[in-house]
């Protein structure tokens, strides 16, 4: 018992620090809580994912978060995991993969994150055309709208809202 108690305990602190944009602090924290026992597994391996995010710590939310699917299958955080991912995934260059890992669960994916991530990756592999029209419509924005720069990425949705991508 005392083993779930302090992996709760630094599931708590790394979340505070994270919530107090101490992402160093929260990485520190959430680190030693994977590693004890713990019954929430999967909330230390996100935050601790979203802590390297905040840090632009891409790599290390990827490792943080392989396997995450096969882990954890049943976590609440299981489709919050998937978008980690597929930011990280183009953040570091790897836009393709991201775009395919968005297609294949799209379905049970927030929207519009995930239609905004999915424009972002295909955007950045210079296959904005390839989401269905009924799906997507992908436009970068050319001038300034309700303040969004030009170099962001506006996305019309399937149910007509819009969206806009701002990498981080």
């Amino acid at each position: 018992k005392s083993h779930a108690a302090g992996a709760l305990a630094y599931l708590a602190l790394g979340h505070s620090a994270l919530l107090g944009q101490d992402f160093g602090g929260a990485v520190a924290r959430l680190r030693a809580g994977r590693a004890i026992a713990s019954p929430v597994p999967d909330y230390l391996e996100y935050y601790l994912a979203l802590a390297h995010q905040k840090l632009r710590q891409h790599r290390d939310a990827l490792q943080a978060l392989d396997g995450f699917e096969q882990r954890r299958p049943q976590s609440s955080l299981l489709g919050s995991a998937v978008l980690a991912r597929a930011e990280s995934l183009i953040e570091t260059g790897r836009a393709g993969e991201a775009a395919d890992l968005l297609k294949a669960r799209l379905g049970v994916l927030k929207r519009p994150q995930a239609d905004l991530l999915l424009g972002a990756a295909q955007a950045a592999t210079g296959n904005a055309r390839a989401t269905r029209p009924s799906q997507t419509r992908i436009a970068p924005v050319r001038r300034s709208f309700s303040g969004v720069k030009p170099s962001r990425t506006m996305i019309r949705s399937f149910d007509g809202t819009i969206s806009v991508y701002c990498p981080s």
